[in-house]
């Protein structure tokens, strides 16, 4: 239940950030945006002059999320190929630093950031559609999933 509601939380503020960019610019404008939010967060201006670059703010907090997530994600494909492969997943989180970097290096401009960005998108949808039946195979090989007998 804490699941669906962090879900249903989730897509209510992205909804609400679509339509206050829909109604802050125009969808035209909004075509040509990179950032919508980022441009939005700029035009806000607080009483007192209290924040002047409320945008820096804003990005300093999303940078620290998106580290957190991926240190996250980097950790946890360790712990799964570590598992995997019934070996120390040190050996395997040290090994995915160069293949992070390479990636992370790769795209020279933002144009090859998303280029980049749908490649990965699309290579990870195949293999998750991919490898999906080759696990579900394995695992009625190995009668690991005997669901609907009793």
């Amino acid at each position: 239940m804490v699941g669906l509601a962090a879900v249903l939380s989730i897509t209510f503020i992205y909804a609400m950030l679509v339509f206050l960019a829909i109604g802050v610019f125009h969808t035209e404008t909004l075509k040509t945006l990179v950032w919508p939010t980022l441009e939005m967060i700029k035009a806000v201006e607080l009483p007192g002059g209290f924040l002047e670059r409320i945008e820096s703010l804003f990005l300093t907090v999303w940078t620290m999320t998106i580290f957190s997530t991926i240190a996250i994600s980097h950790f946890l494909v360790g712990q799964a190929l570590g598992q995997l492969f019934n070996r120390d997943s040190k050996r395997f989180v040290y090994a995915a630093v160069p293949v992070v970097y390479i990636g992370a290096m790769t795209p020279q401009n933002v144009v090859e950031l998303f280029q980049f960005g749908k490649i990965v998108s699309i290579a990870g949808i195949l293999f998750m559609a991919g490898i999906s039946p080759i696990l579900l195979l394995i695992a009625r090989i190995r009668r690991l999933g005997n669901y609907g007998e009793k």
